[in-house]
């Protein structure tokens, strides 16, 4: 089995990524490190603690990582906290002790190949990683960031946007990581019909997905539909054959991907199969 290393700012959309890896108690979850992002460190890290207690997985440690970006820019948070997330108790547990990006990377020399990281916060923990151990890093089987559009007018999307030079120091390192873009991410909106499903399987985390969701949409998030964001990268570590990987080369200029044949490999998403992953999202949440 594929064993995961998530490293995350929850915020909204992380935390149902959590909900979708560990409420079933199936997936080999080694740690969560926590990075500052949606949130600052502390709430990200707290609400951490909240989704892996509330998800029955109080087991699997929680690594505090970077407060602030490599190079702090103005850029304005893209969502409101979620108060659904926020209601719950913080009763999970935090390893005081390794540092999230010495933690990262002590994990990728003991499990290499068989290790997969889901980037879906900011990159600066995954940053610091490399510049501590770019050969353990370079050993890890997958690491899948989630971020990032080809789109002009949207300069700065938050996860490679929010620390630009940490994300262009991963992208340096020659990783190969599978890119899940906010545009890919985007055709995952299905209007309301995904949100009444879930309202109408009437389970419990069918039904903590909706509330998390419209919690977003009362909140007039900009950015909030009924779509699915980071959870790609829970349904791509779930099962990649959803998705269509193109390798490239790419550049990222403040969260905007240009392709660049003098850039960085990495395997690009281009497409998915939506129904089959609504599919596989609805079956997590069952």
């Amino acid at each position: 089995m594929t064993k995961l290393v998530i490293d995350t700012d929850p915020g909204w959309d992380d935390a149902l990524v959590l909900v979708l890896l560990l409420a079933k108690g199936d997936i080999d979850v080694l740690c969560v490190t926590t990075v500052w992002g949606n949130e600052e460190i502390a709430d990200t890290t707290t609400n951490a603690r909240r989704m892996t207690y509330c998800c029955g997985r109080p087991d699997i440690p929680i690594y505090v990582g970077c407060m602030q970006a490599l190079k702090p820019v103005s850029i304005e948070r893209p969502c409101p906290p979620s108060s659904i997330v926020r209601a719950l108790p913080p009763l999970g547990t935090v390893v005081n002790g390794m540092y999230a990006p010495e933690m990262l990377t002590a994990m990728a020399r003991t499990h290499g190949p068989e290790l997969t990281i889901l980037a879906i916060g900011s990159m600066t923990n995954m940053a610091a990683a490399v510049e501590r151990d770019t050969a353990a890093m370079k050993s890890v089987g997958t690491v899948v960031v989630t971020g990032g559009t080809f789109t002009e007018k949207k300069t700065h999307e938050f996860n490679l946007g929010s620390d630009p030079l940490a994300t262009n120091k991963l992208l340096e390192a020659e990783l190969n990581p599978v890119m899940i873009t906010f545009d890919l991410e985007m055709t995952m909106n299905k209007g309301d019909g995904a949100q009444q499903t879930m309202k109408d399987m009437k389970t419990k985390w069918a039904s903590f997905y909706a509330e998390v969701i419209q919690d977003q949409l009362d909140q007039d998030n900009s950015e909030a539909n009924e779509g699915v964001f980071d959870q790609l990268a829970a349904l791509y570590a779930l099962q990649p054959s959803l998705f269509t990987l193109e390798p490239t080369r790419i550049r990222v200029e403040s969260g905007r991907i240009i392709r660049d044949p003098a850039g960085h490999p990495v395997r690009l998403a281009t497409s998915l199969n939506i129904d089959a992953a609504y599919e596989l999202l609805f079956k997590r949440l069952a």
